[in-house]
């Protein structure tokens, strides 16, 4: 009987770590590409346009604002942070800095 109870025991520690390692793995892929859900996120994401922090004249508006999206200056080739309003703006706004640094790579 206790030879059975140290299997189970050790198939369960088993299935824990594999499953820390798979919750791990997802965190991890979520936060490189930046896949989390991320407010103000325009529809398709464009390198070109100044910085525009759009408006919130509207209370809709509240929503999708966001102090921390990321604009690409195509002048110095850099990305700033910046705090989006939510509502208007460009598209040239994005998610993380390193979505926003792959406008350095040419296309």
């Amino acid at each position: 009987i206790v030879n059975h109870e140290c299997k189970f025991v050790a198939k369960m520690r088993n299935s824990t770590l594999i499953l820390i390692a798979v919750v791990m793995t997802v965190c991890i892929f979520a936060n490189v590409t930046g896949v989390t859900r991320c407010k103000g996120k325009p529809k398709d994401s464009k390198c070109a346009g100044n910085l525009d922090g759009g408006n919130n004249r509207k209370s809709k508006c509240k929503k999708s604002a966001n102090k921390n999206m990321w604009h690409y200056n195509t002048r110095t080739k850099n990305c700033t942070q910046f705090n989006y309003l939510g509502c208007g703006g460009n598209n040239n706004r994005w998610c993380t800095k390193a979505l926003c640094e792959a406008c350095r790579r040419p296309r």
